[in-house]
């Protein structure tokens, strides 16, 4: 017979244990010391040229670059009868290449009344395909509205672009021009790449105020599975069951990057915190408090 605790109490919880078994975990390396309980980054997650089996803090929060997959220098100009882009024509800084950390596509339309879109439909209908959060491959449907003049950004977060399908248009060229960013709010961090840091009771981290492990120690990275988690303080989110996991990105007092809180429109478009795809709050739990965060099914 197996048997199987879960620790309902908070005053019972310690940040980083993992609150049920069966778990799901990926034992990475640290690259530098890092503390349970924290939202860490995996290989591709630190950047394009990490292993996979490494482990590290996440980073800062990217800037907006409304050039990085399609610059001006090469810019896209309306086709009538719609174009698929991919390939070469992706040839900004981050061009075919992957994204770090996974972010909104933004699309700026030049002014050229009568060009972009079809006036008489109020635009075209588009498509962006690439690889979620996750590395799995998704699209949005979006609409350009008529005449440009209007920057339109995806609602999803992609970790690379591989075609941008824009549609027809009344007329071709006309000054008409076309670059592709990535925008620097709401962001998405998929499971693949992204997960708490546990507390693995078989180990024996650093003795600190809060439970570290040393640069080269093996981290367990929580996959799927329910974990202790601290609900910080500065947002002054309450969470309830099923209250979606936002990961804060920019230092704010004593919270710091990695700690994770409740995912509110707001609080993501302010562009100091990414939602956590696939993580939700599975208790309620006071800003301030620990709670049990599920992750995965």
């Amino acid at each position: 017979m197996v048997w199987v605790t879960q620790l309902t109490a908070p005053a019972n919880g310690v940040e980083g244990l993992f609150a049920t078994s069966p778990h799901e975990v990926s034992s990475l390396i640290a690259t530098v010391a890092l503390r349970a309980g924290l939202v860490v980054a995996r290989g591709r997650g630190l950047a394009a040229t990490a292993t996979v089996d490494t482990c590290g803090p996440i980073g800062v929060m990217p800037i907006a670059d409304n050039d990085s997959i399609t610059t001006l220098a090469a810019a896209v100009t309306a086709v009538v009868a719609g174009q698929n882009l991919t390939g070469a024509t992706f040839q900004g800084a981050i061009g075919q290449g992957r994204i770090f950390p996974p972010a909104r596509i933004t699309h700026t339309f030049s002014n050229s009344p009568g060009v972009w879109g079809i006036a008489a439909l109020g635009g075209s209908w588009c498509r962006t395909i690439g690889l979620d959060p996750d590395g799995h491959i998704d699209h949005e449907d979006w609409f350009m509205p008529a005449g440009g003049n209007a920057v339109v950004t995806t609602d999803k977060s992609f970790s690379q672009i591989l075609v941008e399908q824009i549609g027809a248009c009344d007329a071709a060229g006309g000054g008409s021009t076309l670059i592709i960013g990535t925008a620097a709010t709401t962001l998405s961090l998929g499971r693949t790449d992204y997960g708490f840091a546990g507390y693995d009771l078989a180990t024996e981290p650093s003795a600190t105020a809060t439970v570290t492990y040393d640069a080269g120690e093996m981290v367990p990275m929580l996959i799927n599975g329910t974990i202790w988690a601290f609900n910080e303080t500065t947002s002054a989110l309450a969470a309830v069951p099923g209250s979606p996991v936002a990961v804060r990105y920019v230092v704010a007092g004593l919270d710091v990057r990695g700690q994770v809180s409740v995912a509110t429109s707001a609080l993501l478009a302010a562009g100091n915190f990414a939602l956590l795809e696939g993580a939700y709050w599975q208790t309620a739990t006071a800003a301030g408090a620990l709670g049990i965060v599920r992750v995965g099914g």
